[in-house]
């Protein structure tokens, strides 16, 4: 049976009400539009156990306005990093907006739980295709079982990685924004496939940029396992802290990369 998602069946081809350019329009009007420039390169983080080390580690200045929940990292000019709330429906709201600012190039630094039994927590992964198995993405795109970043900063997020002589893999991720419902039949049909992870961002991120026409890339370390019979989780351990802090640094070496 076709995914009957979403409802509308015209939807891809109708124009939006609401518009990223109607809300800058409505955040100037209301004085709450940010005066700088835009960052050329935003970093997207999850979890405050990186974006603390962050704030505690680098020299960061707020952004203004309604774009004050970013931050700007000013040893690393045009770059700038957010803590988000999990789940794709955040992510997209802060790209949409970000992409309509003027911000042109993203990346995605977070955790996963590995779906492989030769995953560790603390490994590297980076993302070459998510399955979209979220909501978000397909008021995009009709139905697809992927979505792919972009593969100019998915290169430079591999020659991060490989500079910071940082072993990786590279493979695709299971992208669900129902982390209660991830079930042993669907974990044991994407190991079959080879699917390294599962994650609640990926894959719509990279159906927005898509459609959008920026540059994306995603990065995560492994936290948590769902390969074995029971679920492990090591969210706090040092090694996904580590992990985080590895990536985060791979992200900014990728953003000043041509």
């Amino acid at each position: 049976m076709s995914p009957l998602f979403p409802q509308f069946p015209e939807k891809h081809h109708l124009p939006a009400i609401i518009t990223p350019e109607k809300v800058c329009h409505y955040l100037k009007q209301i004085g709450e539009y940010p005066t700088a420039a835009p960052p050329h390169t935003f970093i997207f983080c999850y979890q405050s156990l990186l974006s603390n080390q962050i704030l505690r580690d680098y020299r960061c200045q707020p952004g203004e306005g309604d774009y004050s929940f970013l931050y700007f990292l000013e040893e690393h000019p045009g770059v700038a990093f957010a803590k988000l709330g999990p789940g794709a429906p955040s992510a997209v709201f802060r790209l949409e907006q970000m992409i309509a600012w003027g911000t042109k190039k993203f990346i995605s630094v977070g955790t996963a739980g590995a779906l492989q039994s030769d995953l560790m927590i603390g490994d590297l992964v980076l993302c070459e295709a998510a399955i979209r198995d979220e909501g978000t993405s397909h008021h995009y795109l009709p139905p697809a079982p992927l979505a792919f970043p972009s593969p100019e900063m998915t290169a430079r997020l591999a020659a991060a990685l490989a500079s910071q002589k940082q072993p990786y893999r590279t493979g695709n991720s299971w992208t669900t924004d129902a982390i209660f419902r991830q079930t042993r039949e669907e974990v044991q049909h994407y190991q079959n496939l080879g699917v390294l992870s599962v994650e609640m961002e990926a894959s719509a991120l990279f159906t927005v940029a898509s459609c959008r026409g920026v540059e994306i890339g995603a990065l995560f370390t492994i936290s948590d396992s769902l390969a074995g019979p029971e679920w492990k989780p090591s969210f706090r351990e040092e090694r996904t802290v580590t992990g985080l802090r590895t990536l985060f640094e791979a992200a900014l070496l990728a953003s000043a990369m041509p």
